[in-house]
C-alpha cells in the first residue's frame, strides 16, 4: 500500500514538473502571470493526495504508516546493499526517514516523520525530519534515509539533541564507503552512518545540507 502512494506521488510529481517546465519556459506562449500562478497550484494540490488522506489519521494509524515507511526502507536497503542488514542489526540503533514526496515544483520548507529504533531493547522514538527552502529543496531527490548508529552514545545523541545536516558539506558523487563492512554509507558524524536510497538504488552522492532531525513529541506520547 506505502509502495503505491509513493508511486502515485511520483507519477504526479514528473507531471507537475513537465507542466511547470512547459508553461514557465517557454518564450512563445503568451501567458498571463496570474494563469500561470493558479495552474502551479492546482498541480501543486493534485500533487498531495497522501497529505490530504492522512490529515484525518489517529496517533495509532500514524505510527503504523511510519513503521510500515520503515520498514520497507529496510528491505530496499538489503536489497540493493546486502551486507547492511548485519550492519543495521549489529548497530546500537538506526533510525530511518522518508524524504519522497516533498520537492514538487517549487522548494518549500517540508516536514516529514521517521523512526529511530534501539536495537538492544526494541524501543522506537518517533521522529521529525525538517528541510529548509533555499538550502536542500531543490537539489535533493526523492529518497529515503537511514542512519545507523554504532554505539549508543551516538544514538543517545541523536535522540536527545537531534541531529543537523547545516554544517554537513555535502559529497562530490562516489565518496561513498568503498568496500568494509560500511560499503555504500557515508561517516557523517562520529559513530554515525547514513545510506541514501533513491528509486534506482543507494545514493551515488548524499545531500544533506540543510536539514533537520528531532524527536516528534505527539507520537511519542504514550
Amino acid at each position: 500500500m506505502y509502495e503505491m502512494l509513493q508511486q502515485r506521488i511520483r507519477l504526479v510529481q514528473n507531471d507537475v514538473v513537465r507542466a511547470w517546465t512547459f508553461l514557465h519556459s517557454d518564450s512563445h506562449l503568451n501567458i498571463p502571470v496570474s494563469r500561470l500562478v493558479l495552474v502551479t497550484l492546482a498541480l501543486a494540490v493534485i500533487a498531495f493526495p497522501l497529505r490530504r488522506a492522512t490529515a484525518g489519521e489517529s496517533v495509532e494509524e500514524r505510527r503504523a504508516r511510519i513503521r510500515s515507511m520503515a520498514s520497507d526502507a529496510l528491505q530496499s536497503l538489503y536489497k540493493f546493499q546486502p551486507g547492511s542488514q548485519a550492519i543495521v542489526e549489529k548497530a546500537a540503533g538506526y533510525a530511518v526517514f522518508d524524504n519522497t514526496g516533498v520537492h514538487v515544483v517549487m522548494p518549500t520548507t517540508a516536514k516529514r516523520m521517521g523512526l529511530a529504533v534501539d536495537t538492544q531493547s526494541g524501543k522506537e522514538t518517533f521522529m521529525k525530519m525538517k528541510s529548509e527552502p533555499g538550502r536542500a529543496g531543490s537539489a535533493v531527490e526523492d529518497c529515503r534515509i537511514v542512519f545507523v548508529f554504532e554505539d549508543r552514545r551516538a544514538l543517545n545523541r541523536f535522540l536527545d539533541s537531534g541531529w543537523t545536516g547545516s554544517d554537513w558539506h555535502d559529497t562530490p558523487g562516489g565518496l561513498g564507503s568503498k568496500g568494509g563492512e560500511y560499503e555504500g554509507a557515508f561517516r557523517v558524524d562520529r559513530d554515525m552512518w547514513a545510506y541514501q536510497i533513491v528509486e534506482r538504488g543507494l545514493a551515488f552522492q548524499l545531500v544533506l545540507a540543510g536539514t533537520s532531525y528531532y524527536k516528534e513529541d505527539k507520537l511519542n506520547k504514550q
